[in-house]
């Protein structure tokens, strides 16, 4: 990373004596869908690391390399595009011809992780074995989710028996070709029982907000300052679609507010990629819900994720079902921002890992909601937030990142 941007003690945060290449594949900065912020955290945390000499980034068309980034070490390739399965092709035979610059590949993907077309996911699936098999060099495969890990119906998805087949199928291969690593055990512990295969663990701290980290670092280490309210400040962050139970919580939220609490909530972040249909839905909450004044913000800067987080008192997490751990859970930790959570398996394993203790509250039991928000609200949250210091939250994904690359 550019010294005037980061402090020299970052740069020796994680120390392996052989640096390699990297060859990274997913989506990226300005993305930030589709686990394109996790994926920008990755090659930013990777570049900070003396373990990695140089990487060459194999993103979307249209991505760009951050600002506060190391230029140098990172060599972004513009080649594919999303539902686009010929340019998923192309980017494949890119990543074979560099094989001799590269001693190892990362991808970071999920099973939907390529659009909202089945044959471009396929086809994209297929693409860390081919490379496996193409260039001879070791391939990482960081799976947010599987097939088997998650409630697909909950969250929205609709496959036909032929689909969950081929995609079984396809996860097996990837697992037996590749070293496939997921970031939570019982995802491990599944994807062994559902293929036979030996899936590794190794969870990624803060990693979706990493660039906002690594911006604070530059701005200055002062603590950051919590701007006072007359009332609370619910947050409401993520990617909104069928598996986030976003009516049931605007109507917690209406009851509160006729039973005279004083608060404000923001609604932040952007429908769905893959759910575009859910946009009339979204909008029509949106409209319904006037009476909260809702603070809608669509398009937060990757960069400005924590200064979301430190301008809110309490982050409500109201997932129906799970696709893994939460990215927002996870950029939301450095802050210290209490939280309320739909009480879910995945979700308290990630809490643990992460170190934070949400109020956990039974899914979709209004009562239930209505009586943890208040008791948050009561208890005022921003006098509990303890926020993480930049650098050393940086430095603990860096050497989890340096941990994939070289030990799996």
């Amino acid at each position: 990373m550019q010294d005037e941007a980061v402090p020299p003690n970052l740069m020796e945060a994680v120390r392996t004596p052989t640096p390699k290449t990297v060859g990274f594949f997913g989506s990226f900065y300005p993305r930030f869908q589709r686990s394109a912020n996790s994926s920008t955290g990755m090659v930013l945390g990777l570049a900070g690391s003396a373990y990695v000499e140089e990487i060459y980034a194999f993103v979307p068309e249209g991505s760009v390399t951050p600002e506060f980034s190391d230029q140098e070490k990172i060599r972004r390739l513009n080649v594919w595009s999303h539902d686009d399965p010929v340019s998923l092709i192309r980017a494949t035979l890119r990543m074979a011809e560099k094989r001799r610059s590269i001693d190892v590949y990362l991808f970071n993907m999920y099973v939907t992780s390529f659009g909202r077309s089945k044959l471009s996911n396929a086809v994209g699936l297929s693409i860390p074995l081919a490379v496996r098999l193409l260039s001879h060099r070791r391939v990482v495969v960081y799976m947010h989710n599987f097939v088997e890990t998650e409630d697909y119906r909950v969250l929205g998805y609709q496959p036909s028996r032929f689909q969950l087949m081929a995609a079984r199928l396809l996860e097996t291969l990837l697992i037996r070709g590749t070293k496939v690593v997921v970031p939570l055990r019982s995802q491990k512990l599944t994807m062994d029982k559902a293929t036979g295969g030996n899936v590794g663990v190794a969870f990624l701290p803060y990693v979706e907000s990493f660039l906002s980290l690594l911006r604070a670092v530059h701005d200055g280490r002062d603590p950051p300052k919590y701007p006072q309210s007359e009332s609370l400040r619910f947050l409401l962050f993520g990617s909104w679609g069928p598996g986030k139970d976003l009516e049931g919580i605007l109507q917690a939220f209406g009851r509160l507010r006729r039973a005279g609490l004083r608060f404000r909530v923001t609604l932040a972040g952007s429908v769905n990629d893959n759910f575009p249909e859910y946009r009339k839905r979204f909008g029509e909450l949106i409209d319904r819900y006037r009476s909260l004044d809702l603070d809608v913000r669509q398009d937060i800067a990757e960069d400005e994720v924590l200064s979301l987080f430190n301008e809110h008192d309490v982050l409500v997490l109201p997932y129906r079902a799970t696709g893994g751990y939460s990215g927002a859970m996870n950029a939301a930790a450095p802050s210290g921002i209490p939280m309320v959570a739909y009480d879910l398996p995945q979700l308290r394993e990630s809490a643990l890992i992460l170190s934070v203790v949400p109020r956990f509250v039974a899914c979709e039991d209004p009562n239930a909601l209505v009586a943890i928000l208040n008791e948050a609200a009561c208890d005022g949250g921003i006098r509990h937030r303890i926020p993480r210091d930049p650098l050393e939250s940086m430095a603990e994904t860096q050497r989890a990142l340096t941990r994939l690359v070289s030990e799996f």
